[in-house]
């Protein structure tokens, strides 16, 4: 071979090599910009995705907003009628304040007044009576009271406050303010009964009012990180059927079967999301009569929830299409179809499974949460799936 060949040849091999560092880097380079794409793509979908989800969500909410405004309206209107209670309560107590003074100057007068007031005050346990037995206390009070010679009327009227407010032994401290101080010391305590009771019924009111709140916020907020960590999924579906409770009360009867579980590293809005859409369809299965059985219990690394109810079932033929995005039997503005393609998303995303048995009387959804995604493989859900 002369020297040009081997001149000619070496440049053949350094053009090549040349062309393949140039490939190489335009390779390397469009693999980059691919990858980024993917990551811009996957960023978007996922924004969707929660957009979607916070959406139905909002649905959902508009839906049973009437309910809700309900819900908050009642114990609204108990607060507003105990206040005006109150007010007229401490009136009769101003305007008598010299009856108060006076009685307190009786050392034995007021030391029984004390004594009726202190129970009036006390925590009790709440017991209704069968109603025989309260028309056999209240005639046995009204003879006791009638050998005493107090007047028919007030007689009434004193047996109705002493079962109302469970006096036992201390009326024969009460009899003794009403025989020394005729009905005024009765009046003042009644009045501070009735002040008592007021309060503990805006207490109460408050309490649900703040239920209501707390679990209208816990559902219409969504958590746009996509961190997972642990979270008490009990609580979630507490307050899911809480923001439920007005459509649920007059003919639904919701059984719990609760047992306790491990907390669950998960995404908590997204679950309660889930339970949004199966409690849901539940209630709309049942027509506003039946009975929902939600059970949740341990299973090896999972967490099961099923939410059953004995409404009249799923037709066979379209079980299959029920996952299906904007598919829906429901009549129209009862649903938009996607809810149940949604409930499927998020808990495949949680590396769950739902499925679903149905028959007439008998629909059940069962999640298989694991209580740590990243610990879980699709064997071991598989092995999970076999145990039902």
């Amino acid at each position: 071979m002369s020297e040009m060949d081997k001149l000619n040849e070496i440049r053949s091999v350094s053009v090549m090599a040349l062309s393949n560092a140039i490939f190489y880097e335009r390779l390397v380079e469009l693999t980059e910009t691919l990858e980024e794409k993917v990551r811009i793509r996957t960023r978007e979908l996922e924004n969707a995705q929660s957009q979607l989800i916070m959406s139905e969500k909002m649905a959902s909410l508009g839906i049973m907003v009437a309910g809700i405004a309900h819900e908050i309206n009642t114990p609204a209107g108990v607060i507003n009628g105990a206040a005006d209670n109150l007010d007229q309560n401490m009136n009769y107590l101003i305007r008598n304040i010299f009856d108060i003074v006076s009685l307190a100057k009786h050392r034995k007068l007021r030391k029984n007044f004390e004594l009726v007031l202190l129970h009036l005050l006390r925590d009790k346990k709440s017991s209704e009576l069968d109603p025989k037995e309260k028309f056999r206390l209240k005639n046995r009070l009204k003879e006791e009271m009638k050998s005493m010679n107090f007047n028919p009327t007030l007689s009434s009227e004193l047996s109705n406050f002493i079962i109302e407010n469970q006096i036992g032994e201390e009326r024969k401290y009460l009899y003794n303010v009403i025989i020394k101080d005729d009905d005024r010391g009765y009046l003042m305590l009644k009045n501070a009964s009735n002040i008592n009771r007021n309060i503990k019924n805006i207490r109460y009111a408050i309490r649900n009012i703040v239920r209501i709140v707390k679990a209208l916020k816990s559902y219409s907020h969504l958590d746009q990180s996509k961190t997972l960590s642990p979270a008490n999924i009990v609580e979630g579906l507490e307050n899911t059927l809480v923001i439920f409770h007005n459509q649920i009360k007059y003919g639904i009867k919701v059984v719990r079967n609760f047992q306790e579980i491990p907390s669950v590293i998960c995404n908590l809005d997204e679950l309660n999301q889930v339970w949004t859409n199966l409690i849901q369809n539940a209630i709309q299965a049942l027509k506003g009569k039946g009975k929902i059985e939600i059970s949740i219990f341990p299973q090896n690394s999972f967490v099961i929830v099923e939410i059953e109810d004995d409404g009249p079932g799923i037709p066979l033929k379209i079980q299959d299409r029920i996952w299906d995005p904007f598919f829906t039997t429901k009549d129209q503005g009862e649903g938009t179809g996607l809810g149940l393609g949604i409930a499927k998303g998020i808990v495949e995303k949680h590396k769950g499974k739902i499925n679903l048995t149905s028959n007439p009387g008998k629909t059940i959804f069962r999640i298989e949460l694991p209580v740590n995604p990243e610990a879980v493989s699709s064997e071991s859900i598989q092995s999970n799936s076999f145990q039902k």
